[in-house]
């Protein structure tokens, strides 16, 4: 999704499904000179959930890119995707929710709890240890001057 904001065009997390050389086209095409372009991305880092809550993954492969940039496409540089891990604060029922939006866990989730109320029961185990969790990401961020 390209969204323009004070004079910077973002691309967050699609770029992976598009056809770069089509996008870099494109942002050549819209762009005023020295626009600058911003592609970003980000992973909620769930590895301490999945050992504190000794969850089993079903092994579901998964090729999504969050490096994906415009790197070694025609009048964009190579240089590679920085990437950072912030921290952020949520609530027991916040996490509940992360937890829940990725498709892996929500089924070692459903298998955890045998279908019963699972979001009730996640929501009560995680209000027990704690109201309030930090959570990392890794961020996944590059930028060009058009």
């Amino acid at each position: 999704m390209m969204m323009p904001l004070h004079g910077i065009t973002r691309l967050l997390g699609s770029l992976f499904y598009a056809d770069k050389q089509l996008t870099a086209a494109e942002l050549k095409r819209v762009a005023k000179p020295n626009a600058q372009a911003l592609i970003y991305d980000f992973a909620v880092v769930f590895e301490p959930f999945i050992k504190s809550h000794q969850l089993v993954l079903d092994n579901q492969g998964n090729d999504y890119d969050h490096y994906c940039n415009l790197a070694g496409t025609e009048g964009f540089s190579s240089d590679p995707a920085t990437t950072e891990r912030i921290s952020f604060p949520v609530t027991a029922k916040q996490l509940m929710h992360l937890l829940l939006s990725e498709a892996a866990l929500y089924q070692a989730y459903k298998k955890r709890y045998k279908n019963n109320s699972l979001e009730v029961r996640l929501l009560q185990d995680l209000e027990q240890s704690n109201t309030h969790y930090e959570v990392q990401a890794d961020i996944f961020y590059s930028q060009y001057t058009l």
